[in-house]
């Protein structure tokens, strides 16, 4: 007998769907986090490869993410209103693609700023269209978007190194590698056609009346995402150097952090579900005290249980996918504009971390008063995340499209019917 789900289009056109998206998100993060990985490189005199990249710049391109992310994604609605949301998705990934490669070809510092530019505000469109244009496609959309923006902070923290190294062209190797990942992404979605992107009607998707609750909603949104972009930012940023503080060897600071990201991959493609199950609560709780028992550790003793406080800390990425999942849950009103509010705002908030952890460590000489700030960063996405999930407890379904082409599902995603 012949397998009918083999031949089933609809279920081809959804894998193809999750697969672009899943590359694409992938290339929101590996622009940053190559960058990190390379910045000894990139600090190194003309003389020995480098660009004499010196502590202002370096201080420029580390913090430059989220203020690129926070003023670039307010204005994203008014270009999609422009040029529409597959534009800007198509347009962005080719944009990306070539300027990583500008950028690893770069002859000064001067270049190399003004590509990281372009290359983030192609990244911080992407970033706020994508989850509401796929959302209503596929109920496996915002996780695996969340999944792939996790990737591209694993991969090139692991691979941009070794990968310059194995090439012969340093940095520059290890920067410039990850276009092909945003040529693979616009491969996907040519495969995946228009239809992948654009619903027959907005008229099909379910809505429902705007409350009060709505209007109050993207204020708390964006507080928590703010929160958690402080906390995933920051252990990215600084978790390493606090381990080889304590006296732990490079190597084993890097593994740590690699540890940190991980276990949240599968976090990302489960939270969605267990959100529209009714377990926001329960989450945002959960996520929020593991990141306070990992940083009180991490102050404590960060070498007698740096494993695990590694693990504890993991919860600082789960706080993106949950945060994707409590946007996605708002069906009222206009949710690209929504996701730009929420995240224009929430990067502004979170650029406070990178500016200030650093200082605050010169200033005291010990980590205790920056990761003491996070912890506080932490109970106030606590705080935020409640008045979400308590505020709301039966919105409606998220909308799709009766004509979207979507994946079998086990028996985790249903929908909250309480």
């Amino acid at each position: 007998m012949t397998d009918s789900r083999r031949a089933d289009p609809a279920a081809t056109g959804a894998g193809v769907l999750l697969a672009a998206v899943g590359l694409t998100a992938a290339c929101l993060r590996s622009p940053v986090t190559a960058v990190g990985a390379e910045l000894g490189s990139l600090r190194a005199p003309a003389a020995l490869g480098g660009l004499g990249l010196g502590a202002l710049g370096a201080g420029v391109l580390t913090a430059m993410p989220l203020a690129v992310f926070a003023a670039a994604g307010l204005v994203a609605p008014v270009v999609v209103r422009r040029v529409g949301s597959r534009a800007v998705v198509l347009g962005g990934l080719a944009v990306i693609a070539v300027g990583v490669v500008v950028r690893a070809a770069a002859g000064s510092v001067a270049t190399l700023l003004a590509a990281s530019v372009v290359v983030l505000v192609a990244v911080a469109w992407i970033n706020v269209v994508l989850p509401p244009l796929v959302g209503p496609r596929s109920p496996w959309a915002t996780g695996v978007f969340s999944g792939g923006v996790l990737a591209g902070i694993a991969a090139p923290a692991a691979l941009a190194v070794p990968v310059g190294s194995s090439s012969g062209l340093g940095w520059r190797g290890g920067l410039g590698v990850w276009a092909v990942v945003a040529v693979a992404a616009l491969a996907g979605w040519a495969v995946a056609g228009r239809s992948a992107t654009e619903p027959s009607s907005t008229a099909d998707l379910v809505t429902r009346p705007i409350t009060l609750a709505d209007r109050r909603r993207p204020v708390a949104l964006a507080v928590f995402f703010g929160a958690q972009s402080l906390a995933a930012f920051a252990v990215m940023g600084w978790l390493p150097q606090v381990y080889r503080d304590a006296g732990i060897p490079s190597g084993t600071a890097s593994l740590l952090l690699a540890v940190t990201v991980v276990p949240a991959l599968p976090a990302a493609l489960l939270l969605p579900a267990a959100v529209r199950r009714g377990h926001g609560t329960a989450l945002v709780v959960g996520i929020g005290a593991a990141q306070v028992l990992g940083l009180a550790g991490l102050t404590l003793a960060p070498a007698g249980g740096a494993w695990v406080w590694a693990v504890l800390l993991t919860t600082a990425h789960w706080g993106f996918p949950l945060a994707m999942a409590l946007i996605a849950r708002r069906a009222a009103g206009d949710p690209t504009r929504l996701s730009a509010q929420v995240q224009g705002t929430g990067y502004a908030l979170a650029v406070v971390g990178p500016l200030l952890l650093g200082p605050l460590h010169d200033a005291t000489g010990a980590w205790t008063v920056p990761l003491a700030l996070l912890g506080v960063a932490a109970l106030v996405q606590i705080a935020a995340g409640l008045c979400i999930t308590l505020t709301d407890p039966a919105p409606a379904p998220i909308p799709v499209a009766p004509d979207a082409p979507t994946l079998p599902l086990p028996a985790l995603v249903t929908e909250d019917r309480s």
